[in-house]
């Protein structure tokens, strides 16, 4: 009898695991666009900041001519992989400051049926990160963010807007990267906020003219 329960027991731990992984798939959605192959395509303003030492505050570079964008195939993705393009930075007093990408991609990993994500780095080696390199207010600090300790990020979501043809995706993007800097007496770059907020469509062409629906599903 004993032997009996145990196994009923363990039949139907299996049960409820097996319930709980299907729960989750059956939550999670797709990118979704119209046709193959699509470019999606968003632009606005991608800032970084830096936890000033001894302080709350932050140390924050705006890079106001920035967006995200690609070149896709298939009409349904579980992650979305785009090239970050990074122009334009300043930091509070409008000097400027370089930001290097190299080959580094941001991939959205699947969404759950509420359009919540996650960000990782790829492509984005330690002999090729991304790098900042300031020469005002800070001297020269520099920082390089790269995949290591930066994948499953927390802090993306996503939100439907338009129908048919014009659906897009409203893009919020605020993630902690782990960073690591050299000449940084100011700040940290050990968590470094990555924040845009854009929206993110999709077009039939790579001059980004004729759009296509993107939406989650």
């Amino acid at each position: 009898m004993r032997k009996t329960m145990m196994r009923a027991g363990a039949c139907l731990s299996a049960l409820v695991l097996l319930g709980a992984a299907t729960a989750s798939a059956a939550s999670a959605v797709q990118f979704h666009t119209e046709s193959s192959p699509s470019y999606p395509y968003g632009a606005g303003t991608l800032t970084f900041s830096f936890p000033l030492l001894g302080s709350e505050r932050t140390y924050d570079l705006e890079c106001t001519n920035s967006s995200l964008t690609s070149e896709t195939t298939g009409t349904a993705l579980k992650t979305l992989a785009l090239d970050p393009k990074i122009y334009g930075c300043e930091d509070y007093q409008e000097f400027p400051v370089q930001v290097t990408v190299n080959s580094c991609r941001f991939r959205f990993n699947q969404p759950n049926a509420s359009g919540q994500s996650t960000l990782s780095l790829l492509q984005c080696p330690s002999t090729a990160p991304i790098v900042i390199k300031f020469t005002a207010n800070v001297g020269n600090c520099t920082v390089k963010i790269s995949e290591a300790g930066n994948s499953n990020l927390s802090g993306v979501t996503f939100g439907a807007q338009g129908s048919g043809t014009s659906r897009a995706l409203e893009t919020n993007l605020a993630v902690s990267a782990v960073g690591t800097g050299s000449n940084c007496w100011v700040f940290s770059p050990s968590s470094t906020k990555i924040s845009m907020q854009t929206t993110l469509r999709a077009y039939k062409d790579a001059s980004h003219t004729i759009q296509q629906g993107l939406w989650l599903e």
